[in-house]
């Protein structure tokens, strides 16, 4: 039988570390309580997250959220909220998610500030983030004590295999799913057997609020049956936790509960492709507005460069003080002609679309192969370059980002460079 307690003693907070953070939570929430009392305000503070359900791993922040009676307006619940945040925190500065919200530290610990709807199980919420209070309420009734490691471990294991986190630039288990499946299939090691046995879309819950959604993991959040509490989750990731749960139960990788593995060991050959890295100024907004921006971006490039014959293979997206996005192309020039793939011969528009290419220049067609449409055009862009920044202008790349269209960065990068972005591509493996 496995030991776990090493790993479980070196991501465990420490009695210390504990209490720090209770201090710290108590004096901002007394602080909110007091000055919502004597203001007149509907308000109260509650502590949520991993650190209010004691699943927090080692240097964990604290969410404190801001309680409003639904008789505000939301615009009311946000300003209040705001200028209680800042009266906390008089450092703090203001983030936009879903609501406006102060983030800062006190005593060198970040401290989250979110106002929220006060809602009741069953009650209908205004925005997603009035669940948040529910969710813990939820864990610290159904999650035995003695499953608090099992979290933890959990929590590590998807990290370390790189699917740990909700947000957009992860795309993987949040705390609350890892925190739901320990509940649900009462330990680390059962949520694995149940992965590494999982064929398809991982479901779990009632099939008749599992029916209402196609993603790759529905999870059924227990306090709103409405609500795929997996929907974040990628098929990749779904992909990477069956596999990882596969090579763990039968001890063929030894390495999983270490989060400070270095960058395992990778060619720097030419590949025999033409990679590109594209950047942009990054606007200052939030991982989770611009990241979902940075991929329209480099969908619209490779629409561009499929189109234009380049046949781009692969890529990967780097949000930080650049957008900066590295695609792989087959070829560097673009071939004597270019293959347009047109409709179906049985959809509404292929009318449409043999009367806009009836009359323009091109090698061959419209022709019929099996049940498409199909026109040869002619090639003869110069480069990579060319093509993407001469087609670029029409394009929607991302609500902050189309402004930056005309300042787009075009590198061939060396691929001895350090650069991370390239590091990280050229290292890809399992996890």
């Amino acid at each position: 039988m496995t030991d776990y307690s090493s790993a479980i003693e070196k991501y465990t907070p420490s009695s210390e570390e504990r209490k720090k953070l209770s201090s710290i939570s108590d004096k901002a929430r007394d602080f909110i309580d007091s000055y919502c009392s004597s203001e007149g305000i509907d308000a109260d503070a509650v502590l949520v997250g991993s650190v209010a359900k004691g699943t927090n791993l080692k240097g964990a922040d604290l969410d404190l959220f801001i309680r409003f009676d639904r008789k505000y307006s939301r615009k009311e619940m946000e300003t209040l909220g705001l200028d209680i945040g800042h009266k906390v925190l008089s450092n703090g500065i203001e983030r936009y998610a879903e609501h406006p919200y102060v983030t800062g530290f006190m005593e060198g610990v970040k401290l989250d500030l979110v106002p929220c709807y006060r809602i009741l199980p069953g009650q209908k919420k205004v925005s997603s983030v009035d669940r948040t209070p529910l969710h813990t309420e939820y864990v610290k009734t159904n999650l035995d004590r003695s499953q608090l490691s099992d979290v933890l471990l959990l929590k590590v294991f998807a990290k370390s295999i790189g699917v740990y986190g909700s947000e957009v630039t992860t795309s993987g288990f949040s705390g609350y799913i890892c925190e739901i499946l320990v509940i649900e299939y009462g330990s680390f090691v059962n949520v694995l057997k149940t992965f590494a046995g999982w064929k398809g879309s991982f479901k779990l819950g009632k099939n008749e609020y599992v029916g209402k959604f196609r993603d790759p993991v529905i999870i059924i959040d227990p306090v709103d049956d409405d609500r795929n509490a997996a929907a974040a989750i990628s098929r990749e990731n779904l992909s990477r936790m069956i596999l990882a749960s596969k090579l763990f139960l039968k001890g063929k990788e030894k390495d999983f509960f270490n989060l400070e593995r270095p960058m395992g060991p990778f060619k720097r050959d030419d590949r025999g492709t033409a990679i590109r890295i594209f950047s942009v100024p990054r606007p200052d907004l939030i991982d989770d507005v611009i990241y979902p921006q940075a991929l329209r971006m480099k969908n619209s490039i490779c629409s561009i460069l499929e189109r234009e014959g380049f046949e781009p293979m692969d890529s990967e997206v780097e949000v930080s003080d650049r957008v900066r996005i590295l695609i792989e192309c087959r070829r560097d020039r673009p071939p004597a002609f270019v293959l347009h793939r047109g409709p179906p011969v049985d959809s509404d528009n292929v009318l449409d679309f043999i009367e806009t290419w009836r009359h323009r220049d091109v090698l061959r067609g419209p022709y019929i192969k099996e049940d498409r449409l199909y026109i040869d055009l002619k090639g003869g862009r110069k480069s990579i370059e060319e093509a993407v920044l001469g087609d670029i202008g029409p394009l929607n790349i991302g609500k902050s980002l189309n402004r930056y269209k005309r300042e787009i960065g075009i590198e061939s990068p060396d691929l001895s460079a350090e650069d991370p972005l390239l590091q990280r591509f050229l290292a890809r493996g399992l996890f």
